[in-house]
């Protein structure tokens, strides 16, 4: 149904995410920004440019979203340009931040992969006097500076509503800005499988089958110290086979330490086009991240009845409950991770079971629209 005139908004979504083209972060800002277009509003959008285009912002663009792809920095020669060319841009009162002047949107939403990096537009967004709300993906793992720090909270209490995806995001936020942050709420990501995907178990031939997916970062993912573990003579001689979706920046280092290490329990699968499809042939998810927000990844495996073995961060063992529906690693490390990885071996005749709770348990927790009810939530602060 379209937006009666009177009625019509203009929304503008900023995404600050510059370290890949798309990533876990952009699906909810992406999908909002539709359902909107959809209820008849205007909406405007600002991303880094990048040379690959995702689906999603062809499909945004043809709904009719006015996309502006601002200068990115996907080259050291591109990084020396972007830089000359926001110093010109200074220098004569011209900054990617006009884009605000020309649209002048009823709302503001910045989507951050961190919690820090849209400190600029927020900032700017004040100065305008225009009305913002802030989504923080994650925490940076390095606190800002006590000057940062304060403006920080001086931005995120400018907000009309300040969006974290995990508790664990939000308190640690309040910790890095000292701020209370009483305008902050949760939001819930949307996920790429039915919301009543019901799939048949995997038969074990002969091997269990774990599967990782995401992106190839060793600093954030962990896969370090997954291969640590497997390396491991008590790992090295199990029915177990640890098959790995995604693409990144470690990727060749990735194989190199597997192929030196001799381990042949690692499979390389490349990106995962159809996740359903990697549940259909695995038994249980394994996430050794550093940090996270609230993993997309593993509310898919809990969708669809797999078991889960996660490291404590972010709000992982918000959805997981330890030894019940899933398995939760004490902390970011090989010897927590093995430990968690032996006791859910140990129970690894009860996977099935353990992930059809873990199916029951994620539909108490994660709605069936979260895109729907974050549009909904967003016409509210207009």
């Amino acid at each position: 149904m379209t937006a009666a005139n009177n009625n019509k908004k203009t929304f503008a979504f900023v995404s600050t995410m510059q370290g890949s083209y798309w990533g876990g972060s952009e699906h909810l800002w992406s999908q909002t920004a539709l359902r909107l277009l959809r209820k008849g509003h205007r909406v405007c959008a600002n991303v880094f440019w990048w040379p690959m285009i995702p689906q999603a912002l062809y499909d945004l663009k043809k709904s009719g979203c006015e996309l502006i792809r601002r200068s990115g920095k996907e080259s050291n020669f591109h990084r020396l340009l972007y830089r000359i060319w926001r110093k010109m841009s200074y220098k004569f009162g011209r900054t990617d931040y006009s884009w605000l002047d020309d649209i002048r949107p009823d709302l503001l939403v910045i989507n951050q992969g961190g919690n820090c990096d849209g400190l600029e537009w927020m900032t700017m967004a004040n100065r305008k006097g225009i009305k913002y709300a802030v989504v923080a993906h994650n925490v940076t793992p390095n606190w800002p500076s006590e000057i940062k720090s304060m403006k920080l909270s001086e931005a995120y209490g400018g907000a009309e509503t300040a969006f974290f995806v995990s508790e664990a995001n939000l308190e640690q936020s309040r910790l890095q800005f000292v701020s209370d942050l009483n305008n902050a709420r949760l939001v819930r990501n949307p996920f790429q499988v039915r919301y009543n995907a019901s799939l048949a178990w995997p038969q074990k031939n002969p091997h269990y089958k774990l599967a990782f997916l995401g992106r190839l970062d060793i600093g954030i993912k962990g896969l370090d110290i997954l291969i640590e573990v497997l390396a491991r003579e008590n790992w090295r001689h199990r029915n177990l086979i640890v098959n790995i979706f995604g693409a990144g920046k470690d990727e060749a280092v990735l194989h190199d330490l597997v192929k030196q290490l001799k381990l042949t329990s690692v499979r390389f699968k490349g990106e995962a086009t159809d996740i359903e499809s990697v549940w259909a042939t695995n038994h249980a998810l394994i996430l050794p991240s550093y940090r996270e927000g609230l993993p997309i990844v593993i509310v898919e495996a809990m969708l669809c009845g797999r078991t889960c073995i996660a490291t404590n961060v972010g709000g992982s063992a918000e959805i997981i409950e330890n030894n019940k529906d899933g398995f939760v690693a004490a902390g970011p490390s090989a010897l927590c991770l093995d430990e968690a990885m032996e006791r859910a071996w140990q129970r690894r005749a009860e996977w099935k079971k353990i992930g059809q709770l873990a199916a029951q348990n994620i539909r108490k927790i994660v709605p069936a629209d979260p895109a729907g009810i974050f549009a909904q939530e967003l016409m509210a602060l207009t």
